[in-house]
């Protein structure tokens, strides 16, 4: 597996890329900065998060290229806010990450996240 990351000192913001090869896999441990306050989201599909460890978020991947954000739930809304040109989008975008935050679980904190991710793509090319 091949490997790549890069780290915003600023917000904290953590870009992980992991590249497996054909007939490998595994699982990927995505850091995180500090565990309550902060979340890893999965950018490419096929990753399945299979728990929080630690300061840690396990995935499981098979072969191919995954992406991975952490950010902290307040930088997450600054980045959503500065960007989308619609209030209100914002503020829909916005409502989801604070029940991820207050999830006590990886699947329900995954599911809302997932869905967060949805509602960003589905603004592609809107304005």
């Amino acid at each position: 597996m091949t490997v790549k990351w890069a780290q915003d000192t600023e917000t904290g913001m953590f870009h992980l890329e992991v590249n497996a090869p054909a007939g490998t896999g595994g699982e990927i441990w995505v850091p995180l900065a500090s565990a309550p306050e902060t979340t890893s989201v999965a950018l490419t599909p096929g990753a399945t998060l299979l728990r929080r460890e630690g300061s840690y978020d396990v995935y499981s991947v098979g072969a191919g290229t995954f992406e991975f954000l952490t950010v902290n739930y307040a930088s997450l809304k600054d980045v959503v806010s500065s960007f989308s040109s619609k209030p209100g989008v914002a503020d829909a975008l916005n409502a989801k990450s604070t029940p991820a935050a207050a999830a006590t679980d990886a699947t329900t904190r995954d599911n809302i996240l997932g869905a967060f991710i949805n509602q960003v793509n589905a603004q592609t090319g809107k304005r």
